[in-house]
């Protein structure tokens, strides 16, 4: 393998959506890729430490930083720094607990707290949610009150400088007040070990405020409406040379 090689995860004998869009943006700027399953990385069949660029879900990106001896960052979707731009209020608990409290009071929105990939957040309603089967009462959840969303925007992010910004729920012409979505990323690359590449979700609810939704550490997330396919190697080159302590050298 060629040190400027890129990795790409091929799931089931294809390559998903984000790995095509990746592959379309190297063959736009000449360069290589190889492709593995995470099986492969997993059992050690494939070293992945020579290369320049890994792409691909959780466990293919967990995998191939162990390879490295180094472990997935912690991230948390709802910084503290950008605590003011919630506007609801979310908590930290145990799905059982969680449960109980449906059992009793109005539905409550929940997802995974530690394990981000466990489950997909959702509206709990009632107690025995059959969605929440297998998933075991003490797992961490955020929970927070319902609230009603006019527009749902993913914001593309290297540094403080956003990349592109998508719709991917609601209406599309309810755009996030631009003023709040910078100050959030002036903050956000003010916090020790803040992720160099990553997304942020901002939304609009029914009050007209603009909300932060949640953010997503940018090694391994998904790629929303017409994103350009240079702007999203970009932001996982940016995210995977800081992860792995090399100097950021962005793919533009």
């Amino acid at each position: 393998m060629r040190e400027d090689d890129v990795l790409i995860e091929h799931r089931s004998f294809r390559f998903g959506p984000e790995e095509h869009l990746v592959i379309n943006a190297l063959h736009g700027q000449g360069r290589t890729y190889l492709k593995a399953a995470s099986s492969q990385l997993m059992r050690n069949r494939f070293d992945s430490s020579a290369s320049r660029l890994v792409v691909g879900g959780l466990d293919f990106m967990k995998y191939a930083l162990r390879q490295r001896a180094l472990q997935l960052p912690s991230e948390s979707c709802y910084p503290d720094c950008l605590a003011h731009l919630l506007h609801r209020d979310v908590g930290l608990s145990t799905l059982g607990k969680v449960m109980e409290r449906v059992a009793y009071r109005a539905p409550v929105f929940v997802k995974p707290a530690l394990r981000a990939k466990r489950f997909t957040g959702l509206v709990l309603r009632e107690a025995n949610d059959y969605r929440m089967s297998g998933i075991p009462r003490s797992e961490s959840v955020y929970h927070s009150e319902v609230v009603q969303w006019l527009s749902e925007w993913r914001c593309y992010v290297i540094g403080q400088e956003l990349l592109f910004q998508a719709c991917y729920a609601g209406n599309d012409r309810l755009m996030p007040d631009a003023t709040i979505v910078a100050e959030a990323l002036i903050l956000m690359a003010q916090q020790p070990n803040a992720p160099m590449g990553y997304a942020i979700d901002f939304g609009v609810l029914a009050c007209g405020r603009t909300a932060l939704v949640e953010c997503n550490d940018g090694f391994s997330v998904g790629a929303y409406g017409a994103l350009p396919g240079e702007s999203y190697l970009a932001m996982l080159q940016a995210r995977w040379d800081q992860m792995v302590g090399m100097d950021a050298r962005l793919v533009c």
